[in-house]
């Protein structure tokens, strides 16, 4: 499995699930489609000068090359050794936003697509993908500052984070927010298909055997219905200048002070 330049290698001693090392720090955001994850964990990382994963990406990754690959989806043995040997990069555009570089080649608007990010549902239903993402998600929090987005980073990766935040909004504002999205990529769509496909997202994920979307009990949640994302990224701020973790505190400090 291929890392982003700069991050530790397979080699590296893989940290357990509760720590991101002396030096570093964890921060989780987890919550349905269309609650405004990307956009609220790029600003985080960006004010707290730290490092952003999208761990979505990597489950699109692997749903875009299982359809690529026209791997079946029973076959779980195939989809596993796709996740297993997942060649991704994660890179800094300049806009601000993060490109996906997938097996040498730019996917970042490919991994966008509607029905990569429903397939990505269903491939997480995958024991075994999941078993084989599990390490290197861990591996890219060891020693460095990190806001991490997800659906299970604050339950299953990151149990034991410095701060975790569940962000969530109404299904009908989610499904808003996605429609424009699609429109503003040039995708031709109706308010009720993408309400329906967001809803069908939604019940995937809560009701997977494996993983399910929830809630940690020690996460805050965040409602961003009728909340800019500015006045989230600030709500969250002054959580994390109460973090246990003094280097969590310190940036949380410096960024609400800039």
């Amino acid at each position: 499995m291929t890392e982003s330049p700069g991050q530790p290698g397979p080699d590296s001693k893989l940290p357990g699930p509760s720590s991101s090392g002396p030096s570093g720090f964890v921060v989780t955001l987890d919550g349905p489609a269309g609650a405004g994850k990307s956009t609220i964990t790029g600003m985080l990382a960006r004010r707290l000068g730290a490092h952003r994963l999208e761990t979505g990406a990597l489950y699109r990754a692997v749903a875009l090359l299982r359809e690529q690959r026209n791997v079946p989806w029973e076959d779980e043995e195939a989809l596993t050794h796709i996740a297993e040997t997942l060649a991704i990069q994660f890179v800094p555009l300049p806009s601000g936003e993060t490109g996906v570089i997938v097996e040498g080649s730019d996917q970042t608007e490919a991994l966008r697509q509607q029905h990569i990010g429903q397939a990505a549902s269903q491939i997480s239903k995958q024991p075994g993908v999941r078993a084989a993402l599990l390490p290197l998600q861990r591996r890219l929090a060891q020693g460095r500052p990190l806001v991490v987005e997800g659906r299970d980073m604050g339950t299953v990766v990151f149990p034991h984070a410095d701060m975790k935040f569940f962000l969530t909004a109404s299904l009908e504002v989610r499904a808003q927010r996605r429609l424009q999205e699609l429109k503003n990529a040039g995708v031709e769509t109706s308010k009720q298909v993408v309400l329906q496909e967001v809803k069908q997202r939604d019940d995937q994920d809560r009701s997977r055997t494996v993983a399910p979307l929830v809630a940690a009990e020690d996460a805050i949640v965040l409602d961003s219905s009728n909340a800019t994302a500015e006045e989230v990224v600030a709500l969250a701020l002054n959580h994390l200048k109460t973090a246990g973790n003094p280097s969590l505190q310190m940036a949380a400090a410096q960024a609400t002070n800039g």
